[in-house]
């Protein structure tokens, strides 16, 4: 079975389709939103989400700053960052990440090191869900090895 889904930034619409299945780091806890979920609102902490369509792969997205929507007809998570992790490129993370990590240690005022440690965070928030994804396909891997 398959629902409505919808992605969206402030921007734009990421991604809109027919899914099989969400699976999000919401705030009370991961879960997992299947056809006939039912309804609710809650807020999604920042992390990965998986988003299962009939393709033989899920999309993987991370998210910051998200609300999850559910309805009888659709579902619609709003994010204010969503980056597609399939074209993220983890080299320039990691040099954007030491770049910050540098820029705190630099940092000569107090307002310097307030926006380093922001964009430090942002960027760590993000390294940290890679790792954890990468964590996650590695373990299911073994186990149906």
């Amino acid at each position: 079975m398959t629902f409505n889904f919808e992605l969206c930034s402030p921007e734009k619409v990421i991604f809109e389709g027919k899914v099989t299945h969400v699976a999000l780091p919401a705030e009370e806890g991961d879960m997992v939103v299947l056809d006939f979920h039912t309804p609710i609102n809650t807020l999604v902490r920042a992390g990965v989400i998986h988003v299962g369509t009939n393709a033989s792969k899920d999309k993987v997205f991370f998210v910051r700053g998200a609300s999850l929507i559910v309805r009888s007809d659709h579902v619609r998570l709003l994010a204010e960052t969503i980056l597609d992790l399939e074209t993220l490129d983890v080299e320039r993370l990691e040099k954007q990440l030491k770049a910050a990590e540098e820029d705190v240690h630099d940092a000569k005022t107090d307002q310097q090191k307030k926006t380093a440690l922001k964009k430090q965070k942002a960027l760590k928030e993000i390294h940290d869900a890679l790792g954890r994804q990468s964590q996650h396909h590695h373990d299911k891997q073994h186990k149906h090895s």
